[in-house]
């Protein structure tokens, strides 16, 4: 940077100022910047001294939590299989008891009944029968006083 001939001193001294100033400014931003630097590379340290551990456990719970409901889940399947294979025993047992009931229950009470009622329609008839026949036997009744 020249000065050009006839440029008063005292321009020359404030543009040196200016340029001084800039130069500092400018060194006080990098100083700044260089400031903000290590002060963030220090809370980055501290972040992950405290959110490491902190991180670590998280991850060890989330994998203790995932073993048990692994876990969990397995044990429902099983419990689910064993509780449909009693069902479907308890159903066959049912049909088996149901079967049973109609064999020895129901079919033999059918045919009783079914005995009983061509009892009572033969008892019926006989009754009828007679009612015929003591009706014709029987004269035709007279009054006694004739």
């Amino acid at each position: 940077m020249q000065a050009e001939p006839g440029t008063p001193l005292w321009w020359l001294i404030l543009s040196g100022l200016f340029y001084l100033t800039g130069v500092v400014a400018f060194l006080a931003v990098i100083a700044a910047v260089l400031w903000l630097k290590a002060r963030v590379g220090r809370l980055t340290d501290r972040v992950q001294r405290v959110v490491e551990p902190t991180a670590t456990k998280i991850e060890q719970m989330v994998d203790h939590v995932h073993r048990t409901v692994t876990t969990a889940a397995s044990r429902l399947d099983e419990v689910t299989a064993r509780a449909n294979e009693a069902a479907e025993r308890v159903a066959d047992r049912v049909d088996r008891v149901t079967d049973r009931y109609e064999e020895y229950l129901l079919q033999p009470a059918h045919r009783v009944a079914a005995v009983v009622a061509g009892v009572q329609e033969a008892w019926q008839k006989l009754r009828d029968r007679q009612a015929r026949g003591t009706a014709s036997e029987s004269p035709p009744s007279q009054s006694k006083t004739e």
